[in-house]
């Protein structure tokens, strides 16, 4: 009888719980008033709140009503209390809660770590991931506790959101070069190795970081605090880094020297394809986030360089780890890694994935950018040339056959088109805050169009999608006014219905936008010497139907460089591309190809013909300037001429005014001629000279 007691109240406290967590999720005055009731004690005298006795007693239930309870007592109330903007800055200020609740998680990953670095396996006690993953929940306190950046920062708050940050700068650390990989070249890999924790835990702390990002960005000191020490975190990478791969001798430096067209470059020395390489590198991808921000309190270079001098970081560090990792995916697409299982291919897939691409190949992407920006441009292609292995293309740019099995000459050809696709997205995607003089709206409305170019969308859909990369988080901008500008709705035959690209935004589509997949592009820079020297081979190739080291993929990528590259002369008119052209032969190279378009590069006629109004639009403008010029030249010499005869007829005039003055002098003038032409002295002489006529 009592157990059957037992069990009517177990059901009914259930039910009870299920219905105050239903009431929770709707009523933001009633969840106020529970979490107030909730941290009351029921006596004075007694200091156990009736949240701890609910706890304490937990026992007594099932399973699945322990289950509810955790999800009102814990989840709701530590939501509703981090939330509260003046209680999450107190207890940052006043009770380190930022520190306090990134250590509490940093305890739980001891027992993960393998050399300073969280190492996951499938042979692991079931409980002991159980116990981890529960731990991770930890996190989520994090993310509402730093849910709002502060208008006004206290020294306080300075100091104690720093000592946070460099906590979570160590989880980052921990995380920083996890699941290496290396390429297996005799035989597959035996076992799959386990993958999917260290990607559920990026996903976790992606919000935690645009969060942190929110917080540096409004304060300069702060900013410039946590820049600073990130730089650190980086350069204990470093030295980590300099011994991990063929440096044998503790002598020699990982900086090699590069020569192309008598530039002698320093090249990191890495060789994707023989060295361990990972795709997590999470201090990186919060430097360079953090470095975009810089331009609004100092000099980016500037801080750049003193912070490189000071803790000794080779500049080129700061791209070199994300420049591995698009190796390692053109080697991949190249077939270069098939021997690694499947394992690889899914972090190679979520790497880019809508999931994680914001905190990890967009970072990546911007790395690059960042490095460009601070390298000088030819430095920083070869420095991209020599980590793809692609300098013999721009060595030898006529020799477009080679005597390598036909797999490895497929193997050069994919490498060399992921890599003209590369420099296609360092180069034009610049749509994002920071990077380009753009806005967070502008760069949503992007977004949207490139998602409405690949098929038409309903509207949960496209929320789903900018929700899950990131778009439509706080400030991102107003997606229903964007949608109406953009994309007409249409009523399908059953309920449902799509937004449509308007027909006039078509013009805004990029076949290599940076956020397509290969799947998704099937349904749909500064430019310098050795960029043209990059290009040159690329279509002399093309020329040649004999050519083995060629395909039509990277024609096409040329070409779009190439077009990218003359709307950049149009914005800048000291640009010069067009003149470089001529000086590389480009233009004879295109006009070639033009005129006599070889049967395989045939799907890039309407691109070439596209590339040639181009040059003749720039040509005309050429003519227009030189006739201008030969104008202007002409009008100032006539002008000058006639000046010249206008002063030699006004002296002609005077002259002989004078003369008849002289021959037929008036009274009045004849003392005053005589006394302004004959000086004294002149006067003197004539009066004592014997043949004077006076």
């Amino acid at each position: 009888m009592e157990q059957c007691r037992h069990v009517q109240q177990t059901i009914r406290i259930q039910k009870l719980l299920n219905y105050l967590q239903n009431i929770i999720e709707i009523s933001d005055g009633f969840r106020r008033i529970f979490c107030e009731c909730e941290i009351e004690c029921d006596d004075e005298l007694d200091d156990i709140t009736r949240t701890e006795k609910v706890l304490l007693s937990e026992k007594m239930l099932w399973k699945s009503a322990r289950s509810a309870l955790h999800e009102i007592f814990i989840n709701r109330l530590s939501v509703q209390l981090f939330t509260t903007h003046s209680l999450a800055k107190y207890l940052i200020s006043s009770h380190n809660a930022f520190e306090t609740i990134v250590d509490s998680f940093l305890e739980y990953c001891q027992s993960k770590l393998d050399h300073s670095k969280l190492l996951f396996s499938r042979a692991t006690n079931a409980s002991i991931q159980h116990q981890f993953r529960r731990a991770q929940s930890i996190l989520y306190d994090l993310k509402y506790l730093l849910g709002v950046a502060p208008q006004e920062y206290t020294t306080e708050l300075r100091e104690n959101f720093l000592n946070g940050f460099r906590a979570f700068l160590q989880l980052l650390t921990y995380m920083h070069g996890m699941d290496k990989v290396t390429r297996q070249v005799g035989q597959y890999v035996e076992f799959d190795p386990e993958w999917e924790t260290a990607f559920n835990l990026v996903i976790k702390i992606q919000s935690i970081i645009s969060s942190i990002l929110d917080w540096c960005t409004r304060d300069k000191e702060l900013l410039l605090d946590a820049y600073e020490a990130t730089g650190f975190a980086l350069a204990e990478i470093q030295k980590t880094s300099d011994v991990s791969h063929l440096i044998k001798d503790k002598n020699n430096s990982s900086i090699v020297k590069t020569t192309v067209n008598d530039l002698k470059i320093d090249c990191y020395v890495y060789d994707v394809a023989k060295y361990p390489i990972s795709v997590h590198i999470s201090v990186v991808r919060l430097i360079v986030a953090l470095h975009i921000y810089l331009q609004k309190y100092t000099n980016t270079a500037t801080t750049f360089n003193n912070l490189c001098e000071k803790l000794t970081i080779y500049p080129c560090f700061i791209y070199e780890e994300a420049l591995r990792i698009q190796v390692l995916c053109a080697q991949h697409v190249a077939g270069l890694w098939k021997r690694n299982g499947y394992s690889l291919s899914n972090q190679i897939y979520y790497y880019s994935n809508v999931k994680c691409r914001k905190e990890m190949y967009d970072r990546d992407i911007l790395a690059l950018q960042v490095g460009a920006s601070l390298t000088p441009s030819d430095t920083y292609l070869i420095q991209l040339m020599h980590k793809f292995n692609l300098l013999e293309w721009i060595r030898s740019p006529e020799y477009g056959h080679s005597s390598e099995t036909e797999s490895k000459i497929k193997e050069k050809v994919r490498i060399m088109e992921e890599f003209l696709h590369l420099l296609i997205i360092i180069v034009g995607e610049r749509h994002e805050p920071g990077v380009g003089k753009i806005t967070r709206e502008e760069n949503l409305t992007r977004e949207v169009i490139h998602q409405l170019c690949i098929s038409p969308m309903a509207h949960s859909e496209l929320i789903r999608g900018l929700q899950d990369c990131g778009q439509l988080e706080l400030g991102s901008g107003d997606f229903e006014a964007v949608l109406k500008e953009v994309a007409d709705f249409k009523r399908g035959n059953a309920t449902k219905g799509n937004y449509e690209l308007k027909a006039n935004r078509l013009s805004e589509y990029n076949q290599f936008y940076y956020h397509y997949s290969k799947a998704d592009q099937c349904k749909v820079s500064s430019k310098n010497n050795i960029f043209l020297t990059l290009l040159k081979p690329c279509l002399y190739r093309s020329t040649d139907p004999k050519a083995q080291l060629w395909s039509q993929p990277i024609l096409n990528r040329a070409l779009h460089l190439i077009t990218l590259a003359c709307y950049e002369q149009e914005r800048e008119s000291n640009f010069e591309f067009y003149s470089k052209c001529q000086k590389f032969e480009l233009e004879k190279l295109i006009n070639q190809l033009h005129l006599n378009t070889p049967s395989k590069a045939e799907t890039c006629k309407e691109l070439l013909a596209y590339v040639i109004k181009l040059y003749n639009k720039f040509n005309e403008t050429n003519e227009q300037l030189n006739s201008s010029t030969i104008t202007t030249t002409q009008e100032t010499s006539d002008l000058t001429k006639r000046a010249q005869r206008k002063r030699k007829d006004l002296a002609a005039q005077k002259h002989e005014q004078q003369i008849s003055s002289i021959e037929s002098p008036s009274p009045g003038i004849s003392s005053q001629l005589s006394s302004s032409l004959i000086t004294p002295s002149d006067q003197q002489i004539l009066s004592t000279s014997p043949n004077t006529l006076f």
